[in-house]
């Protein structure tokens, strides 16, 4: 559930992204460890922010 945004480099790591229809749900050093799929709230549920 992620892709590869940029390979890995001498002196970098591999650079990686979640999927569409996917969100990172666990993060370290600032880079996403962990994606988990997006799922649909039922009527009247939902999120109304966006949290980093």
């Amino acid at each position: 559930n992620m892709e590869i945004v940029k390979e890995c480099e001498a002196d970098k790591n591999t650079e990686c992204r979640c999927k569409p229809g996917y969100f990172c749900t666990h993060k370290s050093d600032s880079q996403c460890d962990y994606c988990s799929p997006v799922t649909m709230c039922p009527p009247g549920k939902g999120v109304t922010t966006h949290r980093e």
